[in-house]
């Protein structure tokens, strides 16, 4: 059986004042809950026993103002909690002292609400970012974190239309290549992807990009994809040479176990070139996505993990030799 905290009960004097204290300090969104109110704050909710509410049954020792103790997450540094709850006028009563909650152990600051409730903000520490922008580079090719800067160039590329035959997007216009720079950058910042524009050193130019996708930090795995290149560079080194950095990076500094691919069935040049590179193709999903034309897509996978890491790197190395 899994059972799931829905909501907790405590109880406030006024109404007004207890809206107004918990909506500018804790964030909470007011809730009109029957002849009171509740405050639902993410995935939980607080029921309000006050003026008017009688609720049926109630606990042995019925919850009153000012004798609950309640814990709440800050999503920020401490700093930034100390620095909010003086500019709501808060006294902090005790703080910063070393707490631990379910997310792990912290820094609390405590402070009580209007009636005298108990409150706490924990502050846990950063978690790593795993996935910092970094440049990667070899022989052949240099990987560079994808920026607006780079819009003129790729846009120049993704004139071609040949470029997008199988692409999950379209870009018809340079906004188009505007909104994925934007998009993909949106995404490094949340710690979900980690987009690269291409340098070809043979070409001596920009010639496409390639990104890590739906980066998983508690499962180890990322996906390599959204890559698109220059048709001039189409079965030369500029793929091999690229995956080549991605997959060590994925597996030698951020020490993933997985890193998926994925194309369109029709894309049978993408799919041997994954097999080239030693993935192994796992299956087909189908009716995947809806490609740009509206019609359906069914995607192939394919995957290289850890175990398989070594030999798949003594096979690129030796395809580029």
């Amino acid at each position: 059986m899994k059972a799931y905290l829905d909501h907790a009960v405590i109880a406030v004097s006024q109404w007004e004042r207890s809206n107004d204290f918990y909506a500018r300090v804790v964030g909470v969104e007011v809730v009109p809950r029957g002849q009171g109110f509740a405050y639902r704050l993410g995935n939980a909710q607080l029921n309000l026993h006050g003026p008017g509410v009688a609720p049926v049954p109630v606990a042995r020792i019925p919850v009153v103002p000012g004798n609950s103790d309640l814990c709440f997450r800050f999503a920020g540094t401490l700093d930034e909690a100390r620095a909010h709850l003086e500019s709501c006028g808060v006294e902090i009563e005790l703080g910063p002292v070393e707490r631990s909650g379910f997310g792990g152990g912290g820094q609390s600051l405590y402070f009580r609400d209007p009636d005298g409730t108990l409150l706490e903000f924990l502050v846990l520490p950063e978690a790593p970012r795993l996935l910092n922008p970094v440049t990667l580079e070899n022989e052949w090719v240099r990987l560079e974190p994808l920026r607006i800067q780079h819009l003129d160039v790729l846009w120049e590329i993704g004139k071609d239309p040949r470029v997008w035959e199988h692409f999950w997007a379209k870009f018809r216009e340079k906004e188009d290549m505007e909104r994925y720079i934007r998009y993909n950058t949106k995404r490094e910042e949340q710690q979900l992807g980690l987009p690269f524009a291409v340098w070809d050193k043979t070409e001596s130019r920009f010639v496409g990009a390639t990104t890590f996708l739906d980066f998983q930090a508690n499962n180890r795995a990322v996906e390599i994809g959204s890559t698109w290149l220059d048709t001039a560079v189409w079965g030369t080194r500029a793929n091999p040479s690229m995956k080549l950095l991605l997959l060590t990076h994925a597996f030698e500094v951020l020490g993933l176990a997985r890193v998926q691919l994925k194309t369109d069935i029709k894309n049978l040049r993408s799919q041997r070139a994954m097999e080239k590179i030693g993935a192994s193709r796992e299956g087909v999903l189908r009716k995947h996505m809806l490609r740009p034309d509206g019609s359906w897509r069914d995607s192939v996978f394919f995957s290289i993990v850890d175990d398989e890491w070594p030999q798949v790197k003594l096979k690129l190395e030796e395809k580029l030799r």
